[in-house]
């Protein structure tokens, strides 16, 4: 089974977890996806297993609050030339959640744990 999802690490993220509360391991969701194009980069190859998967949001590789101004320049330059980036703008959104609870010093991926939390579900396997 191949599954690819366009975009799969900024929308992906709830489609996999209805998955996982079916049943679906985390690890064979992880080689299904793998085996499509999206499974070749950065996100399914180290983020997912070497962070999602051990809870590891407190090793900063990247900080949240750091993540947050970049994207907070692109919806703003987005918003100044009148282009539409939806997918970015709920992005920013979703880091501010997580910078309200204080987690601006955590990984980028620490908004994971808010969808994790919404679902109510965690995503921890043996990578």
């Amino acid at each position: 089974m191949r599954i690819g999802f366009i975009g799969l690490g900024n929308m992906g993220g709830p489609v996999a977890f209805n998955f996982i509360k079916t049943g679906v391991a985390p690890e064979g969701l992880r080689e299904a996806i793998r085996g499509a194009s999206y499974g070749q980069g950065l996100m399914l190859s180290q983020m997912i297993p070497n962070v999602i998967f051990k809870g590891d949001f407190d090793s900063v590789r990247f900080a949240l609050k750091l993540a947050r101004k970049d994207i907070g320049h692109a919806t703003e330059l987005a918003r100044e030339y009148d282009v539409p980036m939806p997918m970015a703008a709920i992005a920013e959104q979703t880091m501010m959640e997580a910078l309200a609870r204080g987690w601006g010093d955590k990984d980028s991926t620490s908004p994971w744990m808010l969808q994790e939390e919404a679902a109510g579900v965690k995503v921890r396997a043996t990578p």
